[in-house]
């Protein structure tokens, strides 16, 4: 893989910078390219050589979130390692928090609610991993998955969005009771 350009890292470091400060204050559809580029410190046509919107930031930022998240997610083998997983996503979100809720403020968060959904229906094809004990089809397994993922993201999505959140270990533990807990897995 090509290393990117550390002109072009700055530059995007800047854009993303000066974007974050102008959303604090303002919605995504009312900063326009020259606004942003005078925040950054660069000129227009340096801005349209890596991107066609300012909505193109945010894409980025938020795809690199997703990424991140992505990684944090990969294929649990035992119980305790989706535990882990769930703890190191909340750990995250609270780290990216002022990211984060831009990017729910913005209603830009689309992306993210698809990759929990995502990591849910991973999880859930295997029924041992959750020590869930019904007969469910493959079909009855995805909606449960999408059931579970729907509400630990508006979950997730309340917390971070309060004035002050919980430690994230507090908020992961909660998810985890919910989600693997045998009081309401084992129906």
């Amino acid at each position: 893989m090509k290393k990117e350009d550390q002109r072009i890292v700055l530059t995007k470091r800047l854009l993303a910078d000066a974007l974050t400060e102008l959303l604090k204050h303002k919605d995504l559809d009312k900063i326009n390219v020259t606004e942003l580029c005078r925040k950054a410190g660069i000129n227009r046509a340096t801005f349209y050589r890596h991107y066609e919107t300012v909505s193109d930031i945010m894409d980025e930022m938020q795809d690199r979130l997703v990424r991140e998240i992505r990684l944090m997610s990969n294929e649990p083998k035992n119980s305790g390692e989706v535990r882990d997983a769930i703890k190191k996503i909340a750990s995250h979100l609270y780290e990216q928090r002022e990211l984060v809720r831009l990017i729910l403020k913005n209603n830009a968060d689309e992306k993210m609610a698809m990759l929990f959904n995502e990591i849910y229906k991973k999880i859930m094809e295997d029924k041992d991993l959750l020590n869930i004990n019904f007969s469910a089809s493959p079909k009855d397994i995805k909606f449960i998955a999408t059931f579970i993922a729907g509400g630990t993201y508006a979950m997730l999505k309340e917390w971070i969005m309060s004035d002050e959140p919980e430690h994230p270990d507090r908020i992961s533990k909660l998810a985890c009771e919910l989600f693997l807990d045998d009081r309401f897995t084992n129906v």
